[in-house]
């Protein structure tokens, strides 16, 4: 009678033994499950494993009734019970029973007898785990591990060796189902060449692309200013071999560039914007992820990358919170932000915490809105409003602002609409009682002043802005 495998059920009481049996490479169609996961069910076919052997007799849950009797009434036409039926009769009396109406209908034994499917005369009789070694020499067949399917052995060698005369690339795949050869202690030489062949058509096939990526990496390398990190790129470069490694400092390289970049600025436009000692601090932050970037590795993991642009952003949002308060503080009777925001901000920015990047969106909402409203000027305008109206700007005596026309320099005198002081004067000069609006370009004295003159003949200033 021939059952197929799908029809028949591999049982055990004890979970951790399916674990082990599916390691063995059992054939797939056959069903491995617990007994207590199959009540309710049945089978054609139940093949049932009992792995209690031990000196003290005990059996542990094949002394319960409930899972004994759901063990052996799951079948329709066949049940195999392997396991110690010694061990069993003397520690439970119903196995005992069960097992002595067995032997009298003479459905125990000692033994299996297994038969190969491509040799059904030849019986092999297993009593212990040392019998099976009687018939190993006589193997005929071979199964895959990988997708389980059985060939007779010459045929299978036979395949398995034709790569070495076609020599195409790729792993050898099983000829019934093209699963591909991953697994097999005999053809394991095999499987490795077919790896080998696969990598030195992939280094070839991307050492164009990896040339193309280090040269791009290289010209922005060569860039850099500081001759120290200049050198760490440069030796990280020489020594990448693969497309991930020169990735991976390509993204060193911009995240590197990027902190350079808000490092210049924070030391160069912020540096009249906030307290001294905040943006030292903010400073020391930006210091600190420099050198965390300068640190030769392989690869970025996702977390990495995730928390190095959520402190970064954490930084940049702190300094322009820093600004904006100084901002608000220089405005008479100025308005007051909204303290869940503060609070807010406070616990998000300087807590020492990872920030969260709903909270960053949030936080940077309420920023932009707020620098709109409150630029860093303190003039209550744009930064693209203050260039639009920007002229030689100045103070009358009692702190009135005035614009200068025509060519930017002082060239007559007016009254001040606001106080009747007398404003401006000839010549390209401002009088001695007048002042240079500085917030409104930084400039730190008026056009066609002596200090403006002076700098006509700054011949190193000039070249330093030409190259």
């Amino acid at each position: 009678m021939h059952i197929s495998p799908e029809r028949c059920i591999d049982g055990t009481l004890f979970p951790g033994d399916i674990s082990a049996k599916s390691k063995t490479g059992n054939t797939p169609e056959v069903k491995i499950t617990a007994v207590d996961n199959f009540q309710g069910e049945e089978n054609r076919v139940i093949l049932l494993s009992l792995v209690q052997s031990n000196k003290n007799r005990k059996i542990g849950y094949l002394q319960v009734p409930n899972r004994v009797c759901v063990a052996l009434s799951r079948t329709r036409d066949g049940l195999f019970v392997i396991g110690n039926m010694t061990c069993l009769r003397q520690a439970s009396p119903l196995w005992e029973k069960v097992i002595s109406k067995a032997d009298t209908l003479g459905l125990c034994g000692k033994h299996l007898e297994l038969k190969c499917f491509n040799h059904k005369d030849t019986k092999m009789i297993v009593e212990t785990p040392q019998d099976f070694e009687k018939y190993k020499d006589e193997q005929t067949v071979q199964r895959l591990e990988d997708c389980c399917h059985i060939f007779e052995l010459s045929c299978l060698d036979e395949y398995m060796d034709k790569r070495d005369s076609e020599r195409h690339v790729g792993m050898n795949v099983c000829p019934r189902c093209t699963t591909p050869i991953l697994h097999s202690k005999r053809y394991g030489n095999v499987i490795r060449e077919c790896s080998q062949d696969i990598d030195a058509a992939k280094r070839k096939i991307n050492c164009l692309d990896i040339i193309k990526d280090r040269n791009e990496v290289l010209l922005a390398t060569v860039k850099l200013k500081i001759k120290d990190d200049r050198a760490f790129f440069l030796s990280c470069i020489w020594q990448a071999k693969n497309k991930p490694h020169i990735t991976a400092i390509r993204n060193q390289l911009n995240f590197y560039m990027s902190v350079t970049k808000s490092i210049a600025y924070v030391t160069s436009k912020y540096k009249d914007i906030i307290l001294e000692e905040k943006r030292q601090d903010i400073l020391k932050e930006l210091h600190g992820l420099q050198k965390w970037i300068l640190i030769q590795r392989f690869r970025f993991s996702e977390q990495e990358l995730s928390e190095f642009k959520l402190e970064l952003t954490r930084v940049r949002l702190s300094l322009r919170v820093e600004a904006l308060m100084r901002s608000l503080q220089k405005i008479e009777n100025g308005p007051q932000c909204d303290s869940e925001w503060t609070e807010m901000t406070n616990k998000s920015l300087n807590s020492g915490e990872k920030l969260n990047e709903k909270t960053g969106q949030k936080i940077e909402i309420k920023l932009n809105q707020l620098e709109k409203q409150y630029p860093h000027s303190g003039l209550g305008i744009s930064d693209d409003e203050r260039i639009m109206v920007l002229k030689a700007m100045g103070f009358a005596q009692k702190g009135h602002v005035y614009a200068i026309g025509d060519c930017g320099g002082a060239m007559t005198e007016g009254k001040c609409p606001e106080c009747q002081e007398t404003i401006v004067s000839s010549s390209h000069r401002l009088r001695d009682d007048n002042q240079v609006a500085a917030e409104m370009d930084g400039a730190q004295f008026s056009a066609w002043s002596e200090q403006a003159n002076m700098q006509n003949y700054d011949l190193v200033a000039h070249l330093d802005e030409m190259f």
